[in-house]
């Protein structure tokens, strides 16, 4: 029965360990797109940064997680990563500026919801 519940215990370790290397190799992948996206918006270049994009949405379910799942360190890493992200993006956000990156973000939210718009739109008429 011991060596039994010494098996079970280092199996559930392994197992645990599996989801940390999982979490992690996501978190480096994220902070390689956030840094890869940021230098793409920076040079303009939108084809890029539209294919980063992608990869970010095949990612989002490990990163959605990881903030229920991952350990503290992880779910700390994945914070600091995204407002990594955005504070390249939209600057550093204080209480002074607070409401002009709120409208920064309010735009580029009304920016993308145009581009799906007219995706659909192109959609819609090459089905017609």
């Amino acid at each position: 029965m011991k060596k039994f519940l010494m098996i079970a215990v280092a199996a559930l370790a392994l197992m645990a360990c599996g989801e940390k290397n999982k979490y992690d190799a996501a978190l480096d992948e994220y902070e390689t797109l956030t840094n890869k996206t940021v230098e793409a918006i920076k040079e303009g270049n939108q084809d890029a940064a539209e294919a980063l994009d992608r990869k970010f949405n095949e990612l989002s379910a490990t990163l959605q997680e990881i903030e229920k799942e991952g350990t503290e360190e992880q779910k700390a890493r994945y914070q600091e990563i995204t407002v990594k992200f955005a504070t390249a993006l939209f600057g550093p956000i204080t209480p002074d500026n607070l409401d002009e990156a709120e409208a920064e973000v309010d735009e580029t939210f009304e920016e993308l919801d145009e581009q799906i718009d007219d995706a659909i739109d192109k959609i819609t008429d090459a089905n017609d």
